[in-house]
């Protein structure tokens, strides 16, 4: 129940489950056996890491050592620019003399709720479930959105909001402030320094390859996730050295046929360990694997069936996930506002969504623009990767390990760095150097070679796909409501 999960209490709370405790500040931290836990003190300042993390700088340290490497007796900034150059998925509680603080890795995919009771924040969960623990909490059954069927379909939450009366959600670039209550912003803290695609590219060649590194000295068993796009074949270029240690797969119960038949001919050509594997429908939670003779199986690969024993519980699973952020994925819309916004989160003519994206852009824009970055790249950051965090608790919940390696402000900072015309979602120069540094053999094969994907290619290299993305994505003709 609860795995990898924490709690963090004002009060004692009886204990209902067998986990550690410790106390920080005025709260007691209660943790799940599993969820890994590092902590350091200095000068009253205490550190306390849920979760792991991963340093392309120093590929052979544990969770430990990171955060013994850690100057925790300075400033939130010194603390916030040390993490920027990790990635992983985890939490960070941070307390000083006078201050405390939970900060969120970079797409905050370690989830964190808080419970509020008047304007004191009385717990702090990894999910809201879990906050059940310390007192009651009840859906709110007469929101405006989030008691609509609209909701119920896709159960995303918006902004700080939760169905729940009192819980609110940590979002990216966002850190709760348990002294004021409240969550606050602290990045974009400063202006991105622009760079050119060479020194991008040569960046994440270098970058890349030690953070898989990093992660294979800790995990014996590693899958990757291979399919026929931008993002996950970035990830395999960056496998050279370490692909014999690795099994790549393809989940061929969601994704298209020619991800299946291009993740196909790179393992032959590239001489990758790998499979082909279908979840089942109900919570994605059963392997199903057939005998060597089906066709799950490559019979000129090199994997065995013995490898998939006990797998739910003994790999870890890395993607390319968040990737999309550095990737242009709602080109350049013009005029953006509420409607818009809620129109490319799909979720059209909600009044209560609009009015909430609405807000969100009227008070960042300013912010956004100043620091260098584009509104609908921080709108893609701070509330379309939130699904993916969902996966994320998700997966352990079921004993998986799902790892979006990309997970890291410094890499994702330098590909937002370069000029837009470098990264567009099916065009992407930059990625393209990267790759031909890390594995040039990585691109022999096509990416991306439908139609549709095809069509989008050719269009953003004549540079015509922003205005269609203008003319209908965002409603001109086929949604008349969406106002310019």
């Amino acid at each position: 129940m609860f795995n990898k999960q924490f709690l963090l209490t004002l009060d004692q709370v009886p204990t209902q489950i067998n986990w550690s405790t410790r106390q920080i500040g005025n709260y007691h931290l209660q943790t799940h056996p599993e969820l890994t836990v590092a902590e350091k003190k200095s000068n009253g300042y205490h550190l306390i890491l849920l979760g792991y993390w991963y340093d392309y700088r120093n590929p052979h340290f544990s969770d430990q050592q990171i955060t013994d490497n850690i100057k925790v007796d300075g400033s939130f900034e010194d603390l916030a620019e040390q993490m920027s150059y990790f990635s992983g998925v985890h939490l960070v509680l941070w307390s000083t003399p006078d201050k405390f603080f939970v900060v969120p890795d970079f797409s905050a995919l370690a989830e964190a709720y808080m419970l509020k009771r008047n304007d004191e924040v009385i717990a702090v969960a990894a999910s809201p479930e879990i906050l059940n623990l310390v007192e009651p909490i009840e859906i709110d059954t007469t929101h405006p959105f989030y008691s609509t069927e609209q909701f119920n379909a896709r159960m995303l939450w918006i902004g700080t909001s939760t169905s729940y009366k009192n819980v609110f959600r940590l979002r990216p670039n966002h850190l709760i402030n348990l002294g004021t209550g409240q969550i606050e912003r602290f990045y974009p803290c400063k202006k991105l320094r622009k760079l050119s695609l060479d020194e991008a590219a040569k960046i994440v060649a270098a970058l890349l390859p030690n953070l898989l590194k990093a992660v294979f000295n800790r995990q014996e068993k590693i899958m990757i996730g291979l399919t026929a796009g931008w993002d996950s074949r970035l990830l395999l270029a960056a496998c050279q050295d370490i692909r014999d240690k690795a099994i790549f797969f393809i989940d061929i119960s969601t994704l298209e046929k020619q991800d299946a038949e291009i993740s196909e001919r790179l393992a032959v050509k590239l001489d990758l360990t790998f499979c082909k594997i279908r979840f089942s429908s109900a919570f994605k939670n059963k392997l199903e694997i057939a005998d060597f003779d089906s066709p799950y199986i490559l019979p000129n690969t090199k994997l065995s069936l013995k490898a998939f024993d006990r797998f739910m519980g003994c790999y870890k699973t890395l993607t390319g996930t968040v990737s999309e952020l550095a990737r242009n994925e709602f080109a350049r819309i013009k005029n953006i506002n509420g409607n818009k916004l809620n129109e490319l989160a799909r979720f059209p003519e909600n009044k209560f969504v609009t009015s909430q994206f609405q807000n969100w852009h009227d008070k960042n824009k300013q912010l956004f623009e100043s620091s260098g970055y584009h509104v609908l790249d921080m709108f893609y950051w701070e509330e379309v990767l939130g699904k993916v965090s969902k996966l994320v608790t998700d997966a352990n919940c079921i004993n998986r390990s799902m790892l979006p390696i990309l997970n890291c402000r410094y890499l994702m900072e330098s590909l937002l760095a370069t000029d837009e015309k470098y990264r567009e979602k099916e065009y992407h120069i930059l990625y393209t150097e990267a790759i031909k540094i890390m594995w040039p053999e990585a691109l022999t094969v096509p990416i991306n070679p439908s139609i549709k994907k095809t069509t989008i290619r050719i269009m953003q290299r004549i540079g015509i796909y922003g205005l269609y993305r203008n003319v209908f994505t965002t409603g001109i003709f086929n949604l008349k409501k969406i106002k310019k």
